[in-house]
């Protein structure tokens, strides 16, 4: 066993060990009265309305659609941010020209602007894909503009000296560099465009796991709404989960 796979069992465990102590205080605070349990219902009743609502295709409808807008927002926005970030960080002076204004339109919270995306285009998908896309974008392309960036000078005059020019000395240089980088800010951006998604749903959407979480809020069915907040919660790890290992198999199929 490598160090790395101990170092990944030992996050497993410390992190499963957290939990479980969070949801034992949770119970044991419902159980002897501390909190309203209207309010605050206790893990075993969430958990059997978790149950409850998996058996319904309704969630599974939610569940995917929710799924299909965020795959698309981070398409989107890796597709954006590659195109922009890499000519701006290939070049020194595109580099310090744009990337103080990257960093700071990153800075406003793009959550103002949704009644704009849902005006443009309407309060059903499109309108979250767009919204999650625009909110992941600027944290992958500025992961792009600086890994790209900080190719090392030295790999690029080799690669001169070799002959390659252009887009190949781009490719065979900047890209492979910039990597990990680039990986980093696209789990970043897939985090971002979870909550944005999921957000935009419920604030106006008609369908979507967020949907169901604001008609079971409107209903004032708090067990439900923590049901479907659990339920979030798993979508968001199964997320970073699938993401992580996607990356983990190119790694083992380029060593190869």
């Amino acid at each position: 066993m490598t160090i790395g796979t101990r170092l990944m069992g030992s996050r497993v465990f410390i992190g499963l060990g957290l939990l479980c102590v969070c949801v034992a205080v949770w119970q044991v605070v419902t159980a002897v009265g501390g909190v309203n349990s209207f309010l605050v219902p206790s893990p075993a009743a969430v958990a059997l309305v978790l149950v409850s609502v998996l058996t319904t295709g309704t969630t599974y409808s939610a569940l995917g659609t929710t799924i299909v807008e965020i795959v698309a927002a981070l398409v989107l926005a890796g597709g954006f941010a590659l195109a922009i970030g890499i000519p701006v960080g290939w070049h020194r002076l595109t580099q310090h020209a744009y990337e103080p204004l990257l960093a700071n339109l990153a800075a406003i919270p793009l959550v103002i602007l949704y009644p704009v995306f849902a005006v443009i285009f309407g309060i059903g998908p499109l309108s979250k894909v767009a919204f999650g896309a625009a909110t992941a974008f600027f944290p992958v392309v500025l992961a792009v503009v600086s890994g790209v960036a900080a190719t090392n000078q030295s790999l690029i005059v080799s690669a001169r000296s070799m002959g390659a020019r252009g887009l190949t000395l781009l490719l065979i240089t900047a890209i492979p560099s910039a990597l990990p980088v680039i990986v980093s800010g696209l789990r970043l951006g897939l985090t971002l465009a979870t909550l944005a998604v999921v957000g935009g749903e419920f604030i106006a959407g008609t369908q979507g796991l967020g949907y169901l979480l604001a008609s079971a809020g409107e209903a004032f069915e708090t067990k439900k709404v923590y049901a479907y907040v659990v339920l979030t919660l798993l979508l968001a790890i199964g997320l970073n989960v699938a993401f992580g290992l996607l990356v983990w198999l190119s790694r083992k199929v380029e060593e190869r």
